[in-house]
């Protein structure tokens, strides 16, 4: 076992300030390649089936490399699905490596990239191999103490750093008097002094988009949104992020408007992209320089006339309508808040600085621009391992009250990241023991209720996913192929409309099968006194056979979408024909007549399904009346 040597950096004799921006160019342009790659995390592949899969990180490192004259080559194992084997296979497959560089987006695909390190050195121990990312930041000299295959952990910002790596490897000059890296030498794990952060982003080199290439080169469709980054860092302190472990303070650093949109019009000519993700942890900065940031970058967008769309992520007090109204006039199309939770005190022990009044605020500032509601998205957690059963029981009445509760929503425990302040607070009061590095902590909770029902509903949510949805999956899949091809083509037209309302309806019932075991589980434990195996099974089997209807009427929903897709029902319809799309028009007097919500939501679903299963046998008119 490698000694870790305490914290304690270099003399300023041993390792001399370079500047934080300077470019290390392959000066005699030696050709050994670096490999960069990211891991594909297996377990989070449904969770993440709907998003996007290009790597950003290996955008921003490979454009770096680019610049300074280094060849490299990039695998992105998660756009491709490639296993640690046939990554390894693929690097290897490469002639004269030097560096392979591998960036964990994740702290959980850390064993992935302890795997596949393992795996290159045990072919060619003579290959430098560091690592970069979250956990390289926050738990770099435990990465380095956990796996002897890896040589280098790399803290911080990546872009400047790598081109310095690759330059001392293949210049054989070593690692020792590079800031911001943890190295091995003579036996012990020696940390560097941290390189500072970067003032002006604008300058960093332009991202190489190796995934964007790659589709190109092997004639695939490329992504229909790009990620894009316009600011680095947060001011907010909330317990459970471990964002600040990257940059080491709680400083914003932004672009300037113009070299983002001169970034959007380079990847509209390279790839056609118009839709855009931005990835930044705060869109809107609530500050004056902050508003003037976006005044200046909606007057940017505006006079360069370019039409594209984009998504962004805010905190809730930063939600005003009249300022989404003008960011909506220049693309805003898709928002995610950052709510987290609908009780007051779970908000204030995450050191939020948020009420329940501001996110409730956000949304009604976003009805108020007209916001389109199935394009607003929030970051929800359920579970929290300090909760009450109580705190529980709010949590989910406000986000079914919200009107914009998800599945994810509903079954998102709080994970807890090595290093935050979450993590300690839960190591010192959990008898649960920290996890092994990059695993997940499974703690208990400290309401024993809680503890019951986050069990039974993780079960219910895992035997729902493997073995009774599996129809409803394959028409989540169907629908995102059909209506990207529908919706490139032909833009908003009927087929898109038709699938669109369908999906959102089998969307509704995946909910309702959620909410009724929500619901009984609640109500089981606020009344029952045993807690024992075989009052459990009791209520298993009660709740079984009371969801049992909304799952058949959710797989039959999803047999008739697969019909639909199959036979083109639609395909030679004029759209002209119906040039107005108002879903259940003639059922609206009726529904909001009723005085139950209950009624009045078992009304609009028989509405719809009976509309689905009409238009599944050619009547069309069921869904989209003209």
């Amino acid at each position: 076992m490698m000694s870790i040597q305490p914290l304690r950096p270099f003399s300023a004799a041993r390792v001399a300030a370079e500047p934080e921006d300077k470019i290390w160019y392959n000066t005699e342009q030696r050709k050994s390649v670096v490999v960069l790659i990211q891991p594909f995390l297996w377990e989070a592949a449904v969770k993440n089936r709907t998003k996007f899969t290009e790597s950003l990180a290996l955008a921003y490192l490979s454009g770096a490399l680019k610049k300074a004259g280094f060849e490299f080559e990039c695998i992105n194992a998660e756009m491709e699905v490639l296993s640690d084997e046939k990554v390894v296979e693929r690097a290897l497959s490469i002639e004269d490596i030097a560096l392979v560089g591998i960036s964990c987006k994740s702290e959980r695909s850390y064993r992935h990239a302890k795997n596949i390190a393992k795996l290159i050195k045990q072919n060619r121990p003579d290959i430098h191999i560091a690592i970069g990312g979250m956990i390289a930041s926050s738990a770099d000299e435990l990465v380095l103490a956990d796996c002897e295959y890896l040589d280098t952990a790399c803290r911080g910002e990546g872009e400047y750093l790598i081109t310095e790596l690759a330059y001392k490897i293949l210049y054989e000059q070593g690692v020792s008097s590079i800031q911001g890296v943890t190295f091995r030498s003579n036996g012990k794990i020696i940390r560097n002094p941290s390189r500072k952060r970067l003032a002006n982003i604008d300058n960093l080199p332009t991202p190489f988009r190796s995934d964007f290439e790659f589709k190109v080169k092997n004639n695939q469709d490329v992504f229909p949104s790009a990620y894009m980054m316009t600011s680095r860092g947060c001011f907010a302190s909330c317990t459970f992020c471990s964002i600040h472990q990257i940059y080491g303070d709680h400083n914003v650093v932004r672009r300037s408007p113009l070299d983002i949109v001169n970034e959007m019009k380079s990847l509209i000519e390279n790839y056609g992209v118009r839709r855009f993700s931005f990835v930044d942890d705060l869109f809107i900065m609530p500050s004056n320089k902050g508003l003037r940031w976006l005044d200046d970058f909606i007057g940017v967008l505006d006079r360069e006339k370019i039409d594209v769309k984009f998504y962004a992520e805010v905190r809730a007090n930063t939600v005003k309508h009249d300022l989404i109204r003008k960011l909506q006039a220049v693309g805003l199309s898709h928002i995610f808040i950052g709510i987290e939770s609908g009780v007051q005190a779970i908000l204030d022990r995450w050191q939020k600085e948020i009420t329940v009044a501001e996110n409730e605020q956000a949304i009604n500032e976003l009805e108020l621009a007209a916001f389109p509601k199935d394009s607003i998205n929030f970051g929800y957690i359920m579970f929290d391992p300090e909760m009450t059963f109580e705190e529980l029981r709010q949590n989910y009445a406000w986000l079914r009250q919200s009107g914009f509760a998800k599945v994810q929503h509903l079954q998102n425990k709080m994970n807890v990241y090595y290093g935050t302040e979450a993590y300690n607070r839960l190591a010192k009061s959990s008898d649960t023991p920290p996890p092994a590095l990059g695993e997940r902590w499974r703690y208990k909770f400290l309401d024993g209720r809680v503890q019951v029902f986050e069990e039974a509903f993780r079960k219910f949510h895992v035997n729902l996913q493997d073995n009774s949805l599996e129809e409803y999956v394959a028409a989540q899949e169907e629908y995102r192929r059909e209506s990207k091809i529908f919706f490139d083509i032909y833009g908003d037209c009927l087929e898109y409309r038709l699938y669109h309302e369908i999906m959102t309806f089998l969307h509704h019932s995946e909910r309702q099968l959620y909410y009724h075991y929500f619901d009984e589980c609640l109500r089981w434990l606020a009344e029952t006194t045993t807690l024992d195996v075989s009052a459990y099974l009791d209520f298993e089997s009660s709740v079984r056979a009371k969801i049992s209807y909304r799952l058949d009427e959710l797989l039959l929903a999803s047999r008739c979408f697969k019909t639909i897709v199959n036979q083109r029902q639609l395909k030679d319809v004029e759209t002209d024909s119906f040039p107005v799309f108002a879903p259940f028009q003639d059922h609206e007097f009726v529904i909001e007549n009723f005085q139950s919500p209950s009624a009045k939501d078992r009304y609009e679903s028989n509405v719809r399904f009976v509309g689905i299963k009409q238009a599944a046998s050619g009547n069309f008119h069921a869904i989209v009346p003209h």
